[in-house]
């Protein structure tokens, strides 16, 4: 359906909200966008919020493609990411399990999987109240 995200230039940071279906086109679009957007290397510290995700048409294959392009930006990067996904229920836990097994292939990348967002907020680095943070209307959206 869509990804809405919200980047903080201050900070570096970058938050996303996922509603419905996700698939590869659109997790492309999501981090060309931003790059595009806000001209930065669009793997930065993060918080992704999978609670409203239903389904994906991601592959394995998609998946990796995806961790390969992460990889190469990361591997340049003078210093490590932290990526934190919310994934409160099976659907998200099994694609956060999934993504995990991939995105190991980088020593510059840190990612945890969370059942509280609240949790992931702050290892992730960000300020702020969950509720706050992701009930504000000032978001940008890729639909899939």
């Amino acid at each position: 359906m869509t990804v809405r995200y919200k980047y903080f230039p201050d900070e570096g940071f970058l938050l996303m909200k996922y509603f419905g279906r996700s698939t590869h086109a659109q997790q492309v679009e999501l981090f060309s966008t931003v790059a595009q957007q806000y001209d930065v290397v669009p793997f930065m510290n993060c918080v992704s919020d999978m609670s409203e995700l239903t389904q994906t048409t991601i592959t394995s294959k998609n998946m990796m493609s995806q961790v390969t392009q992460i990889t190469q930006a990361l591997d340049a990067l003078p210093h490590p990411i932290k990526q934190a996904l919310y994934a409160p229920t099976p659907m998200s836990m099994g694609i956060s399990r999934m993504y995990l097994g991939y995105a190991d292939l980088s020593a510059n990348l840190d990612i945890q999987v969370f059942d509280d967002l609240q949790e992931a907020i702050n290892w992730a680095g960000k300020s702020g109240l969950a509720n706050e943070l992701f009930e504000t209307s000032e978001w940008d959206e890729i639909p899939d």
